[in-house]
């Protein structure tokens, strides 16, 4: 079983790119334009998420530190008492 393909972009033979040759200096700078935001979006982007990993990392960790530190003083407590009072 064969299938035929047929080009996009009219008549093309497959060495022909499909998109025109002579692009218009508008184009080209809207182009150029388009892929320089594109690139300082993605840096800002990279940052602010950076920022907001840290940050909530940051909280995290806290929260996590202070019920360890609790659970700490609370077992030592404990086992303290229990063991400080048979002596």
């Amino acid at each position: 079983m064969t299938a035929k393909v047929r080009p996009i972009f009219g008549d093309t033979t497959p060495q022909q790119r499909g998109w025109p040759m002579d692009v218009a200096p508008s184009d080209t700078a809207l182009r150029a334009a388009a892929r320089a935001g594109w690139d300082d979006g993605e840096r800002a982007g990279y940052i602010e998420g950076w920022r907001y990993g840290a940050i909530c990392g940051l909280l995290a960790g806290l929260l996590l530190g202070a019920g360890g530190v609790a659970a700490a003083i609370h077992l030592g407590m404990l086992f303290g008492t229990v063991s400080g009072a048979g002596a």
